[in-house]
């Protein structure tokens, strides 16, 4: 996986793509909602909340995308990146807010959001990041991406560095190139338990994504 920038050649997603806008302001739901009904054919439906989101998936209605807004969830902090990882395990979780800078970027990716897209961008530029996130790569502005390759620090080895012999089964098939869905069917799982894994592993490995997991796992011969 590995960090797309504003900026990049677009990669515009699939029409079948659903995609849910979670506790977005009203005006900026409905303009979204109705540009990417209107000009690409998308499936867009409007959460208000996370507990609408568990709805949603609970009846099959599972989104290929969330944009986010953590700012309207009354969830404290970032931790509504995480409950709609765990709401809705199959959907990239994209933190979709007004302002971004370094920190903030750095949290949500260790919250496991496949994405950061700001109110500022256009809709088109939306759609653009949209596919870039879709394809596998995380989505980060590209005045904030040059600064968090600049000043990420590694982080020390962690305390808790035990891995499961199947952690380090899907770490090594990863680090071998392996797609989700093909090391689900090498381990005889589904896709969803291998993305529950990996964001175990990112958890563990202090990662920002599955591509650093990998890396600091190689890094500290942990597999």
């Amino acid at each position: 996986m590995n960090i797309a920038q504003s900026g990049r050649k677009p990669t515009n997603p699939s029409d079948e793509t659903s995609i849910c806008l979670v506790a977005t302001s009203r005006m900026i739901s409905e303009a979204i909602q109705h540009f990417l009904k209107t000009e690409y054919g998308f499936d867009v439906s409007v959460a208000g909340s996370i507990d609408e989101v568990r709805s949603l998936v609970a009846d099959g209605n599972i989104p290929d995308v969330i944009l986010l807004d953590p700012a309207n969830t009354g969830i404290k902090g970032l931790d509504a990146l995480s409950q709609a990882a765990r709401a809705s395990s199959d959907s990239k979780i994209v933190l979709f807010t007004h302002k971004v800078d370094t920190n903030l970027a750095k949290n949500a990716l260790s919250k496991g959001a496949d994405g950061i897209i700001s109110h500022g961008q256009s809709l088109r530029s939306l759609v653009n990041a949209i596919g870039l996130i879709q394809s596998g790569e995380v989505f980060i502005p590209a005045n904030i991406n040059s600064e968090l390759h600049h000043n990420w620090v590694e982080p020390a080895r962690p305390r808790n560095e035990a891995l499961t012999h199947r952690e380090k089964r899907i770490l090594q098939l990863a680090s071998d190139g392996g797609t989700n869905k093909e090391i689900a069917q090498e381990l005889g799982i589904t896709e969803s338990q291998v993305k529950m894994v990996m964001r175990t592993l990112c958890a563990k490995l202090q990662a920002k994504n599955r591509t650093h997991a990998v890396v600091r796992a190689n890094r500290l011969d942990l597999i």
